[in-house]
Parts: C-alpha cells; sequence; structure tokens
C-alpha cells in the first residue's frame, strides 16, 4: 500500500520502504518511478533526494524516518532517532523501524 508523504506531494512511500515520485508528464499521469536511496560511509541508514515543486528546492530526508511518519508513528521529539530493530540499515521496512531516545541507542548497540 502506498501513501503520499504529507511534506512533500508527488513523492508516496510504501511499509516496505520504497519511496517514488510520480512523473510530470502530461501523457503518463499515473507512473511513478522509484527512487534509489543512498547510504553514508558513517551508517544510519538510506536517505533520498527529494524536490519542492513550489520552491525548486531539494531536501534529503533518511528513509527510516519517512516511513515510520507516514505510517502513523509521529517522533515524540526531537531527542527520538529511527533506528532499526534487527540492526540491518538496508531494511527499511515498516516492521523493522522504531523510535528510540538517543541514549537507548548507545545502550541497545553495545
Amino acid at each position: 500500500m502506498w501513501k503520499e508523504i504529507r511534506a512533500h506531494p508527488g513523492y508516496h512511500v510504501n511499509k516496505a520502504g520504497h519511496v517514488a515520485r510520480k512523473l510530470r508528464s502530461k501523457t503518463r499521469t499515473n507512473e511513478y518511478k522509484l527512487l534509489s536511496p543512498f547510504y553514508s560511509k558513517k551508517g544510519g541508514g538510506g536517505s533520498v533526494t527529494m524536490y519542492n515543486k513550489n520552491t525548486g528546492k531539494r531536501s534529503y530526508r533518511k528513509l527510516a524516518q519517512l516511513v515510520l511518519e507516514t505510517f502513523g508513528k509521529q517522533r515524540p521529539s526531537k531527542t527520538y532517532w529511527a533506528v532499526h530493530v534487527n540492526k540491518n540499515v538496508k531494511d527499511d521496512s515498516y516492521a523493522n523501524l522504531e523510535w528510540r531516545e538517543q541514549g537507548e541507542i548507545r545502550v541497545v548497540s553495545e
């Protein structure tokens, strides 16, 4: 099931952790292109680049945060981070993600 990302109109995410953008063509009105996430060398999960069609600016968003926020689990506060339960940063499925406080992340990962 695909849901539109509220903060980024034209972009959709599913529970498997894939992000797609709607193609901007008059002839292809219901076609989407999957975005490829990029991973930093430091780890921490994948990010995607999204463009705001109104301002023309691009933004980089963490894929794990997008999935959690879109499917109902809002970030409790800025001290919470999206973490991968099974520690596989390439598994951005909804079932594998949860919010944890920054102090809890260090304790769990040791």
